[in-house]
């Protein structure tokens, strides 16, 4: 039975290599969208406790839900709530990185200091963002590398805590760098004041 398909697909090789691009297309798309489905709706997130986690939106038909609000509107929610044990802010963009050989664009995370701590996560090297961190004034600000950038742009050296890093014409030190396991995305986290 296995010959006689052979040599048929083999007489028409139009409809062979038509339905081999229909069968690699079909089950790729299948295949990505159970990665999508498995990923959003069907894996818990990797938090101490993810049942906890809740972000807040805003609703205004016929609009999509929007979660991001002014910064000055989180520091006024987060003086006066009372039924969450934490809070934190969070927000990412693509920033120029400046460097030897020229500028290329990364991913940065903006981030309040109750962000770490909130998603469980813990530094490799150094440490994370402290509320002082969020408004400093003057001076180099902070920044947490993550895993994968610390090791694709510093080679797993130890030595890049308090390295600088120009990000948007702006110099960042490097305070810390978070676990390989982390739940937090795969990017830099500055504070709050790094974003004009």
């Amino acid at each position: 039975m296995f010959f006689y398909a052979a040599r048929t697909l083999r007489k028409t090789p139009a409809f062979t290599l038509s339905a081999i691009a229909l069968l690699a297309v079909s089950i790729g798309g299948t295949a990505v969208v159970f990665n999508v489905t498995d990923t959003l709706l069907l894996r818990r997130l990797a938090l101490p406790r993810p049942g906890e986690l809740v972000r807040m939106v805003e609703l205004l038909p016929p609009r999509p839900p929007v979660s991001y609000f002014p910064y000055p509107y989180f520091e006024e929610w987060r003086a006066h709530t009372q039924s969450l044990s934490t809070t934190f802010a969070e927000a990412d963009l693509d920033v120029s990185l400046e460097e030897a050989a020229g500028s290329r664009l990364v991913r940065a995370g903006i981030v309040s200091a109750g962000y770490f701590p909130g998603l469980g996560a813990a530094p490799a090297l150094g440490r994370l963002l402290t509320p002082d961190d969020e408004w400093a004034a003057s001076g180099v600000l902070p920044a947490v590398l993550s895993y994968w950038f610390w090791q694709e742009r510093f080679h797993r050296d130890p030595a890049a805590i308090g390295a600088v890093l120009k990000l948007k014409g702006s110099p960042f030190v490097v305070a810390g760098v978070l676990r390989a396991a982390s739940t937090a995305p795969p990017w830099k986290a500055v504070p709050p004041s790094a974003c004009p």
